[in-house]
């Protein structure tokens, strides 16, 4: 049962980071474009 909890903590917050990391990357994006114009 216990297994079954880590596996999804460890899901989500894989998921989370992920979604942190593309947003990182696209605002680092977006306000190199900002700057150059």
């Amino acid at each position: 049962m216990w297994f079954n909890v880590a596996l999804a903590e460890l899901t989500c917050s894989v998921a989370l980071f992920k979604k942190n990391y593309i947003y990182r990357i696209s605002y680092t994006l977006i306000h190199g474009i900002f700057t150059q114009n």
